[in-house]
């Protein structure tokens, strides 16, 4: 039995999930392997966009590592981070310019933004008014530019390296505890179903699959970022292709 661990925004799906991809990762399933999603959104976010994709998971690594779930959702395994730090960690996201912060504790997930900001979003509570925390499973925010994102996530690893590790996707920025990245979330769930590291591949696009292409043999889509493709070993022009080379072995 072999097993891919793909991201999905970017990778999977890019502008949805084609039929190709779809009947490839049929074919892989029916030669008995399995096929898992491996992201920075949260396990109630992913499992939302599985049923609007109407599409099924052999497994789940959500929040970049942070959480592992089986294909109905159900959490096999968490690693929460340091809740003194949280609402530090917000507040410098806010001070740097960002709207929120969306805070995410293993299936929920609350945002929490500056005073100015809430007025607009009614739903969002206030920095001052965060008290509740549980601890998190990540932290993500929302930058105005690439450079914005990289020069924030360049700021957070320095001032909270020993708390968080932070990732930029773009504008995006995931910060989750420190040594959880996508690697350490497949590790956990090879422990977990008794399976060898030499069975998975790894495929993705951005900088937050670095570990997992760093980790395991691994493919970059054609459409990925530099770093991605001059890591992994292979590119490919998408997940049909991984497949077809996957199954030729």
């Amino acid at each position: 039995m072999k097993i891919i661990a793909s991201d999905y925004d970017g990778t999977l799906n890019r502008s949805g999930i084609s039929d190709s991809v779809r009947k490839a990762i049929d074919m892989w399933r029916e030669h008995g392997n399995i096929f898992g999603i491996v992201t920075g959104r949260g396990i109630g976010n992913v499992l939302s966009v599985m049923r609007r994709d109407n599409f099924k998971s052999d497994f789940f690594v959500a929040n970049n590592g942070s959480v592992v779930a089986d294909t109905s959702g159900n959490i096999l395994f968490c690693h929460t981070g340091d809740t003194s730090v949280t609402c530090d960690v917000c507040r410098l996201i806010l001070a740097h310019g960002c709207g929120a912060a969306c805070v995410n504790y293993v299936d929920s997930e609350v945002f929490v933004c500056s005073s100015d900001f809430a007025g607009k979003n009614k739903d969002y509570i206030t920095i001052d008014s965060f008290s509740d925390i549980k601890g998190f499973t990540q932290i993500s925010t929302v930058c105005r530019d690439d450079p914005s994102s990289e020069r924030l996530t360049a700021v957070i690893n320095d001032v909270f390296g020993g708390y968080v590790s932070a990732f930029q996707n773009g504008i995006c920025i995931d910060i989750v505890p420190s040594g959880v990245d996508k690697a350490s979330g497949i590790r956990k769930l090879l422990e977990l179903k008794s399976l060898g590291e030499d069975a998975v591949c790894t495929v993705g696009d951005n900088n937050n699959d670095l570990a997992m292409i760093k980790a395991f043999r691994s493919y970059a889509v054609q459409n990925a970022i530099d770093a991605v493709k001059k890591t992994a070993d292979y590119t490919v022009s998408d997940i049909a292709e991984l497949i077809e080379r996957e199954l030729r072995k």
